[in-house]
């Protein structure tokens, strides 16, 4: 199958990514003719697999052994964030600009309240699954998911229950949490599925797409938000496309509007409202941000 055509990519991310720091780009104008701009072009310094701006200004990295750091001047400068688990990082969403959750080996989740100056371990899932989709309400409230298993807390992750999956027609590869009741599940088949009750049952709609979708079950090629009931967004790796593809529904998932993302393929973080993408792009690790 194509599906892991990118597993070149992965494996240079390796989610070990060596890059190095230098601003190369400032905000540029947003041509209104193209919906997605890229604001910010960045070449860290440091080891990194995963990275996650709030705004233009906020940002976190994390991912190789643990290492996470933390930028508060758009990536200007970053600074060296304290406890964060030595194992790798598969998965990371940043709720606000001072709430974070990452994922990593067998299932530790941490959690950052202070804009990933400081990391606490708030519990290990014993998972050799590797989750690395993952979605937060606030600091209390989420899922974590790995190719063929979910799970909830709403007690910031100190308990947890394994929610039952849908029929999925191949691996999970996203999901997004909109309420404590709402959520959804993206496979690497391009099947939606939604919840209105938790997980205890889900309908299931066809994004109805052409291309296959190029995804890792281990890292973020995919992200997912819904703002309500019926307007979302998907961001996916689509076979024969040159850079991201963005899908956007405004019935819940019936018929979805394809846009381009003038982004080189790699692994990603939206942001809960929908308008900031952040991008560890290409081969070098090069990180990206898009505005919507």
């Amino acid at each position: 199958m194509k599906l892991y055509k990118l597993l070149g990519l992965i494996a240079l991310l390796g989610l070990l990514i060596a890059c190095t720091l230098g601003v190369e780009g400032l905000p540029k104008p947003v041509d209104p003719a193209n919906p997605w701009q890229v604001v910010l072009e960045l070449d860290p310094d440091h080891t990194f697999a995963l990275a996650a701006f709030f705004d233009e200004t906020s940002a976190i990295t994390a991912g190789a052994q643990g290492v996470s750091r933390y930028s508060v001047d758009g990536g200007q400068t970053w600074t060296l964030g304290e406890g964060l688990s030595t194992n790798c990082r598969f998965g990371i969403d940043m709720v606000d600009g001072a709430i974070a959750w990452t994922t990593g080996h067998r299932g530790l989740v941490q959690i950052t309240t202070d804009g990933g100056q400081s990391w606490q371990t708030v519990s290990d899932l014993d998972n050799d699954r590797l989750p690395a989709q993952i979605s937060f309400l606030d600091a209390r409230t989420g899922w974590v998911g790995s190719s063929n298993q979910l799970w909830a807390t709403d007690d910031g992750g100190q308990t947890w229950t394994e929610l039952a999956l849908p029929a999925v027609a191949g691996s999970v590869i996203a999901n997004a949490l909109r309420t404590a009741d709402d959520g959804y599940l993206l496979d690497a088949e391009g099947t939606l599925h939604v919840t209105n009750d938790g997980g205890e049952s889900w309908t299931s709609h066809s994004l109805g797409l052409e291309d296959e979708i190029l995804a890792s079950p281990t890292v973020q090629t995919a992200a997912m938000r819904f703002f309500d009931e019926s307007n979302g967004v998907l961001i996916l790796n689509l076979e024969g496309e040159p850079g991201l593809t963005a899908l956007r529904t405004s019935d819940g998932g019936q018929s979805w509007m394809q846009e381009s993302v003038p982004v080189d393929p790699g692994v990603v973080h939206l942001t809960h409202d929908g308008a900031l993408l952040t991008v560890v792009a290409g081969v070098r690790g090069d990180l990206v941000v898009v505005r919507y």
